[in-house]
């Protein structure tokens, strides 16, 4: 609850500051040189609303477990022009995003970063397909892919027919059809990762599927486009005036300019990877210059008359056939990050909610979205059964095939932009999105967790092989894991680290491909072919017997009780203020604990009482760990319990005192009295390691613990921490001048 008050104020605080910052800022100035300041400040602090908003709007919908980026899409909703960002205030008498007169509500430079960002969305897309396992499964995928875009795409464009009063063949109904089309590869793919399903048959067949439904459906999209083009003036959608041999001129040319990239792309895709590797060397620079090569191709496409975001997507699909597509993909997360919060925002923005509120407008959302669910479950699902697939089988698939997602919201805004749809029509496709995007994730999560076979009879190939190694610990794991990483990355292949509830390594070299999962109680998992199990199983052979060698070296040379009891007794501490990581209400002057256990139980309890805890069981079960490894009870009284774990979220320490001393099991054998217990999260960068040191540096000296000891309140105990800190300080500047 702490948490969402803080983004709440987070937000208000971005509402506000501009005003701010910009009230005595007058808004006169005739000059093209003012105007143009104006709008460069203009276009700075609204891309900084926008971070920050989405970021937040990311985070509230993923406490209510939605997808993050329906949290975005309505963030932009609520900063957009027709609401919070319609109201003028100080520097911006008309708002910090005005309401602008066309068909895009947001300014020119605001829409072309969401276009850009839609380019780097398709071309991400192209280069996450699994190009030889679509081929595998491209038969099944077809079929039920192309019942699915049959289904969706006629009843989208008929339903629309009733709401417009155009015929079937009107610009708009064809494109609320193929609105209809899309399915969210990214968001189903996130579902079956999380589930280990991306391998099983029904994942194979919705991957390929969704693909095969997203290129059909750019491809319907190039065509629609090109219909609104030669039909300005269809008038009341009666079909007569149709030159049925133009359209189907925009057809071919559609579908001939993308199967010739494609089939060129595909063909060259060795020689291109290697042109990238051989003559910019440097991953960074290979990135950059792929994604060049994306935009080169979405400029060359919309000039043909097809949308940008299908000349992206060819080139992903060329490079997703390279071992460069990982380190591509890697590489450009920090852009994705950058640039897609402010395409879903931007989607946001262009809802006129006062468009679409009304009774009429909102009735059909909801039918269209209920006949959209209903077509993919029908279209994709239907066909399955005669693919070999049971009831559930074909139920996993068609539920995979519902969201929308970012696809559709691409499709939508260009519709916006070209003038096809009104601001109607683009709310119902966003409802149609959300909806769908928020109702089939859940269904399908649990559809996967059955274990039943969704196969009428099992067929092999399906699935990849799994082999699981247990390496008791973390930290065991994760020191196997980066010599093993190491090795592999010797042989050449590429190596791409994420997040998915767990962390995932996938490595690639050619058409090698194998995944390794990593969870939390040291377990690792590969996934790869049959035949590729003996290579990972010898690189692993290797790498443990690499660790095995370094671990008797290292036996010979070090001894951690001689280290830890120097460390005790060695220097007075740094310059690392340790002050901001605790707090009065965070020390016990008196712990009534008699033994080890008992201490670190009342810290923690202490700890959870103000709310440092997001899973206390978690906390304590690393804590006692890390004492079964080593024990924290260092020299001359002092002792360290601590862990770094997923149980808190930030680094904060307690302090304890107990002036009669507990047996915490010391290096030197006397009772331990001092005990500060530093908490840290696992995840991510902290100064765990500085905290330690200063702590250690300041316990060090004898007149420090004497003072702590005898200290009457807990502010004291602090304000000797900080004193002994600033005189270490003070004698080191004194050093550094002399």
């Amino acid at each position: 609850m702490r948490r969402t008050h803080k983004l709440i104020f987070l937000f208000c605080m971005l509402i506000f500051l501009p005003a701010l910052l910009f009230a005595s800022q007058e808004n006169g100035g005739g000059h093209a040189e003012m105007s143009l300041t104006h709008q460069m400040t203009q276009l700075v602090i609204q891309l900084a609303v926008i971070l920050f908003a989405t970021w937040i709007g990311g985070k509230l919908a993923q406490k209510i477990r939605l997808p993050g980026v329906i949290g975005q899409l309505l963030m932009g909703i609520l900063i957009g022009p027709f609401l919070l960002g319609g109201l003028g205030f100080p520097g911006f008498p008309q708002g910090l995003f005005p309401v602008l007169e066309g068909t895009i509500p947001v300014s020119p430079l605001v829409y072309s970063l969401s276009s850009l960002a839609a380019i780097i969305l398709l071309f991400i897309a192209g280069l996450e397909t699994d190009l030889p396992l679509f081929l595998k499964y491209a038969g099944k995928g077809s079929v039920v892919g192309l019942g699915g875009v049959l289904f969706s795409f006629a009843s989208g464009a008929w339903l629309s027919t009733f709401f417009t009063g155009y015929d079937f063949f009107h610009p708009i109904s064809l494109f609320m059809g193929t609105l209809s089309v899309a399915t969210s590869v990214g968001i189903t793919a996130s579902i079956l990762s999380d589930q280990r399903k991306m391998d099983s048959p029904e994942g194979v067949v919705i991957l390929s599927a969704a693909v095969i439904d997203d290129v059909l459906g750019i491809i319907i999209l190039a065509i629609v486009l090109g219909l609104a083009a030669i039909l300005p003036s269809t008038g009341d959608g009666g079909s007569g005036s149709i030159d049925w041999g133009e359209i189907v001129w925009v057809g071919v040319k559609a579908v001939g300019v993308w199967l010739v990239f494609t089939i060129l792309g595909l063909v060259f895709a060795r020689k291109l990877g290697r042109f990238l590797k051989q003559t910019f060397k440097d991953q960074s620079l290979v990135t950059v210059m792929a994604f060049a090569l994306a935009l080169l191709m979405a400029g060359i496409f919309e000039s043909a008359g097809l949308s940008m975001i299908i000349g992206a997507y060819v080139v992903g699909l060329t490079l997703s056939n390279t071992d460069l597509a990982f380190v591509i993909q890697s590489r450009l997360k920090t852009l994705h990050d950058f640039f897609v919060p402010v395409f879903f925002a931007v989607s946001g923005m262009m809802v006129n909610l006062e468009a679409i509120a009304n009774g009429r407008v909102l009735a059909f959302g909801l039918l269209f979205t209920l006949v959209a669910v209903i077509a993919k479950l029908i279209g994709s699902g239907g066909p399955a059964l005669l693919l070999n697939f049971n009831l559930l089988g074909a139920s996993r698939i068609g539920l995979g095939m519902v969201p929308r997602g970012e696809v559709a919201l691409i499709m939508a805004g260009i519709g916006m932009s070209s003038g096809i749809i009104n601001q109607e029509q683009f709310g119902i496709a966003l409802l149609m999105t959300i909806i769908s995007t928020i109702a089939a994730p859940p269904a399908l999560n649990q559809l996967l967790k059955i274990r039943s076979s969704g196969q009428k009879v099992e067929e092999g190939g399906g699935e990849k092989t799994e082999t699981s190694f247990s390496f008791q610990s973390p930290e065991f794991a994760q020191l196997i894991i980066s010599t093993f990483t190491s090795e592999m990355e010797k042989e050449g292949f590429f190596i791409n680290s994420m997040e998915h509830g767990e962390e995932v390594i996938q490595m690639r070299k050619d058409d090698v491909f194998i995944s390794l999962y990593i969870g939390e109680d040291g377990e690792a998992t590969f996934l790869s072919d049959e035949k590729d199990v003996n290579l990972f199983k010898t690189a692993l052979y290797e790498s443990l017997l690499s660790v095995n060698k370094a671990a008797g070296a290292l036996k010979k040379v070090f001894k951690p009780d001689e280290m830890a009891k120097s460390i005790s007794s060695g220097s007075t501490g740094g310059a690392f203020n340790i002050i901001p990581y605790t707090s009065p209400d965070f020390v016990i002057r008196n712990l009534r604990a008699h033994n080890k256990q008992e201490v670190i139980e009342e810290m923690l309890y202490l700890a959870d009482a103000h709310e440092l805890l997001d899973d206390g069981e978690i906390v304590k079960h690393d804590v006692l760990e890390r004492e079964k490894s080593m024990t924290t009870g260092m020299a001359n009284g002092i002792a360290i319990p601590h862990a770094k774990t997923e149980g808190v979220s930030s680094m904060h320490f307690l302090i304890g005192l107990k002036p009669d001393g507990i047996d915490f099991q010391s290096l030197d054998g006397e009772p331990s009295t001092i005990f500060i217990m530093i908490l840290t999260p696992k995840q991510g960068h902290g100064p765990h390691i500085q905290l330690m040191s200063s702590i250690t540096g300041l316990l060090n000296r004898s007149e420090v613990r004497e003072a702590i000891l005898k200290a009457e309140t807990s502010y004291e105990v602090l304000r000797i921490l900080q004193r002994a800190q600033e005189e270490n300080q003070a004698q080191s500047q004194k050093k550094s001048r002399n």
